[in-house]
């Protein structure tokens, strides 16, 4: 990991590496087509304009980090880190949620990549305790 980004070196010259990190933009587009793909792999509706705006205002306060994995410019899978304060640890603790990935890409390592890139996050944010949701 370099930078908070992790890269999978290429099979073949032919195939685009993976690479993972956080994203920067609460907007992206990216993000909403992966999260409304998880939404409907899951059955439920996909995000109104008024829950893309939450979503987009917890971003923003730091509430909560996504990671997009992508092959070249194309976000393939994601998963996030929501920040909350742990009783039993007296500790902010991060909470792992949204964990997705494309059809096309599932079964290729991407899944690995996202949990150590948050995995990596938390500790250089100082947050020690991880549950996954």
């Amino acid at each position: 990991m370099t930078n908070g980004r992790t890269t999978d070196a290429p099979a073949s010259e032919d195939e685009v590496p993976f690479t993972v990190e956080p994203l920067a933009e609460p907007a992206d587009w990216q993000l909403l087509k992966l999260e409304n793909g998880f939404k409907k792999d899951i059955g439920e509706e996909p995000l109104t304009e008024e829950k893309q705006k939450q979503l987009q205002q917890a971003i923003k306060k730091g509430k909560i980090t996504f990671f997009a994995a992508k092959r070249g410019y194309r976000a393939v899978g994601m998963c996030s880190v929501a920040k909350c304060y742990s009783a039993f640890s007296c500790t902010d603790t991060g909470i792992y949620e949204d964990f997705y990935i494309e059809p096309a890409f599932r079964g290729k390592g991407i899944a690995r990549k996202l949990a150590e890139a948050a995995q990596a996050w938390c500790k250089d944010n100082g947050i020690p305790g991880k549950k996954v949701v």
